[in-house]
């Protein structure tokens, strides 16, 4: 890498430039001949070591295909950037090289919000040619790391937690495929008076307002028709089929560490049964419900299976949790909630339960929601739009909805930025200098004092405006 002079290296941030040197002239010579173009890559990023080693494991795997990341600009900052943020996605990429081609291939398409038609119907195509379970493997692996590289080039965080949830009712909506098809070729699909019986899956919490991020659960509820019988196996009931079709759809989902599914939502809790019939979930939620469960209902929303049913589910749902009026001592419920919560946190700077965190926000518009008439704030919405929404109809102060909109904004990234480097659901500032350092430069913050200055400016305000319009989060 003669053409390449030492100030150019030292330029570029390595901890130790002679050592970088060489381990890029050591992988071979075509790397090694970028030279300026890939130390300008390294260069503009937070770490540039992690990088490199990342950006080899990966580029070994590829072989002879490395020629299309390595000689195309955008591809490769494209590439270095996903390989200095995120040693998870770096270790898929490096463990399935293909999938690196075909997302480089996708850089130029919309997001997975944007095509998720077309989306399921690749993922259908895909399942086809590859079986179960490759074919969602790849769709997830490819789509998460499109997502990155987008998320990396600065799109908007919303627009990628958008997608990242588009991505996850697409991979719920296949899986519910393909566990339905499973046990109806051994107990024929249930009917009752000759129709088929239907299944939805609700989504809750970040899945139902598209907020999904980087290691996010999804909440979901899981409901069928009542009765019916098999076709195949008339001693069969319609409700043990969908319940069938649910448990393997979870355990498939799980296994392969797709996502992590969470249906304790569901009525009754982990007391009742795993899928609960149209006509129980009426009657459960036309009695009185706890507010902790009314503030879970608030951002219910289909996400896969028969459409009507799950519109139909939604609004006995959210008639019920959003419309009713509060119990006079709600504001103290939910604040003694909150206190829970933080402590559960308790000695760590957690940027979600510790004080201020961004569950602040999220109480204040789910708990300002209840009481309102449901049709006002759509299933769907995201906890900011649900703020200004609550806004507009004077129901919270404007000048509260944007600044708990910010802040919630601000200390999501952050969480976002922890968890693409590792995968994880962590929500916990980095304790290590030299780790808080690098996280406030993914972050976009010149250094850790003002990534600190930020988030303690943040979580001041979001408690502040939780104490006033919520109340006082006081130790038990």
């Amino acid at each position: 890498m003669t053409e390449v002079s030492d100030d150019a290296i030292d330029g570029v941030g390595f901890r130790d430039p002679q050592a970088a040197r060489e381990r890029i002239q050591a992988h071979d010579a075509e790397l090694a001949s970028l030279g300026r173009p890939l130390l300008e890559a390294l260069g503009r990023i937070p770490d540039p070591d992690r990088a490199l080693h990342n950006l080899l494991r990966i580029l070994g795997r590829l072989g002879s295909d490395s020629d299309a990341v390595l000689h195309n600009p955008e591809r490769m900052r494209s590439v270095v950037r996903l390989a200095g943020a995120s040693d998870y996605l770096a270790d898929l990429l490096a463990a399935q090289p293909e999938l690196l081609g075909v997302t480089l291939e996708l850089l130029g398409e919309p997001m997975a919000d944007e095509r998720i038609t077309h989306l399921l119907r690749d993922g259908r195509r895909s399942v086809k040619e590859l079986g179960d379970p490759p074919a969602l493997d790849t769709l997830r692996g490819r789509e998460l790391a499109l997502v990155a590289m987008k998320d990396l080039e600065g799109v908007e965080s919303a627009r990628v937690s958008r997608a990242m949830s588009a991505l996850a009712e697409t991979i719920i909506e296949l899986a519910l495929e393909l566990s339905t098809a499973m046990w109806a070729e051994r107990w024929g699909l249930p009917e009752e008076d000759g129709r088929p019986t239907r299944f939805a899956v609700i989504g809750c919490g970040k899945v139902g307002s598209g907020e999904l991020v980087y290691g996010s659960d999804l909440d979901v509820i899981f409901v069928c028709d009542p009765g019916g019988t098999c076709t195949k196996r008339d001693e069969r009931g319609g409700e043990e089929f969908w319940t069938r079709v649910a448990q393997h759809l979870m355990s498939s989902v799980q296994e392969r560490n797709l996502y992590e599914i969470d249906a304790r939502l569901r009525p009754w809790g982990v007391q009742g049964k795993i899928v609960v019939n149209l006509n129980t979930l009426r009657k459960y939620w036309d009695e009185p419900r706890d507010v902790w469960e009314r503030l879970a209902m608030t951002r219910a929303v289909p996400i896969a299976g028969d459409p009507d049913l799950g519109r139909e589910a939604t609004a006995i749902i959210r008639g019920a949790a959003i419309g009713r009026p509060l119990p006079e001592d709600a504001l103290k419920q939910v604040a003694d909630m909150r206190r829970r919560m933080q402590e559960l946190a308790a000695g760590k700077e957690h940027v979600k339960l510790g004080p201020g965190g961004y569950v602040d926000a999220e109480f204040v518009a789910q708990l300002y929601s209840l009481g309102q008439p449901a049709d006002d704030l759509p299933p769907g919405a995201s906890i900011d739009h649900t703020l200004l929404a609550l806004s507009t109809l004077e129901v919270l102060p404007l000048e509260a909805a944007v600044e708990l909109g910010e802040g919630l904004r601000l200390l999501r990234l952050i969480e976002a930025r922890m968890r693409l480097r590792d995968g994880g659901a962590g929500s916990v500032l980095p304790s290590e200098a030299e780790a808080r350092e690098l996280l406030a430069k993914r972050c976009g913050f010149e250094d850790a004092a003002a990534l600190d200055a930020a988030v303690a400016e943040t979580r001041k305000r979001l408690r502040s405006w939780f104490e006033e319009l919520v109340g006082p989060v006081e130790s038990a």
